[in-house]
């Protein structure tokens, strides 16, 4: 059931991945027109099918991209792979995992 997104592979070179946690994982990829290093952030295979988990994962994209404060991620597009699977192309960030930052205090 296709959202109408624009197409992950017409818009991005996907790369390494850089990370998965308990739903998601992201990867590197290089914006085709414009050159930019963004992170793409998908569901893992096992959730790809649970509509509704997807259908919340596009609405808090769209409300995220809404959003400006330093310690929320800039959203550059929304968009699905081939086979639907949704997609967010976000601010790539260089640095540190959070876990390996150590803790002042």
């Amino acid at each position: 059931m296709s959202r109408g997104l624009p197409q992950l592979e017409s818009l991005y070179d996907l790369g390494a991945e850089l990370g998965r946690g308990g739903m998601c994982v992201v990867y590197e990829a290089t914006h085709l027109n414009l050159g930019r290093v963004d992170a793409i952030k998908m569901p893992l295979p096992e959730f790809r099918g649970d509509r509704e988990l997807l259908d919340r994962f596009v609405q808090e994209a769209v409300i995220a991209a809404q959003l400006r404060h330093p310690g929320i991620i800039v959203i550059h597009e929304i968009c699905e792979t081939a086979e639907e699977t949704p997609c967010i192309a976000m601010e790539r960030l260089a640095g540190d995992y959070l876990a390996a930052t150590p803790v002042i205090g």
